[in-house]
């Protein structure tokens, strides 16, 4: 024997308030509200660098954010180098002392939130398993890099201690 689910009856004002509910929830639905307004910025392509690559042909493996200005972004590039944007993303320029590092493959990037001028770039191409060698500093804003100590390592991504910008956590390989 089969069993039927039945509806319960309701009266009218009963039935109107919950069809005023259920209308309610659907028409709150988070994918209703979530819809974005997405407009273009660009194209505004990455300047050429020393090396020849025209405006910094590569994909962009990391993007990351200046701690407290929300106009300044920075971009690594697996074979462009670091590009840095003042302006939101309108307009990018290279930063010059990456022309010199060996290999010119770059994972990632962490900016000191106590002064914008330190960078470290990370080295390596985790996508085509480049091994990189290890982070390189700049105190000038990338005008010129030094090698740290930590060397011959891809550095997939580094994260500053919030509360101490001496301690910096990096995810190699090995």
């Amino acid at each position: 024997m089969k069993r039927l689910l039945t509806i319960p009856h309701f009266d009218n004002m009963k039935h109107n308030i919950t069809l005023i509910i259920i209308l309610f929830f659907i028409s709150s639905h988070p994918l209703h509200s979530q819809t974005a307004n997405w407009s273009p910025v660009g194209p505004d392509f990455f300047p050429t660098n020393a090396s020849g690559q025209i405006h910094g042909i590569s994909r962009i493996s990391q993007m990351k954010f200046h701690p407290t200005n929300s106009q300044k972004f920075y971009a690594i590039s697996a074979r462009g180098g670091l590009f840095i944007s003042n302006n939101a993303g309108n307009t990018w320029t290279l930063a010059p002392g990456c022309d010199l590092l060996p290999g010119m493959r770059l994972a990632s990037v962490c900016i000191d939130h106590t002064n914008d001028q330190i960078l470290y770039l990370g080295t390596g191409d985790h996508n085509y398993y480049y091994s990189g060698s290890g982070v390189y500093k700049s105190t000038n804003g990338g005008v010129t890099f030094t090698a740290t100590s930590l060397t011959s390592k891809l550095v997939l991504e580094m994260v500053m201690d919030p509360t101490n910008n001496q301690v910096i956590v990096a995810a190699t390989n090995l």
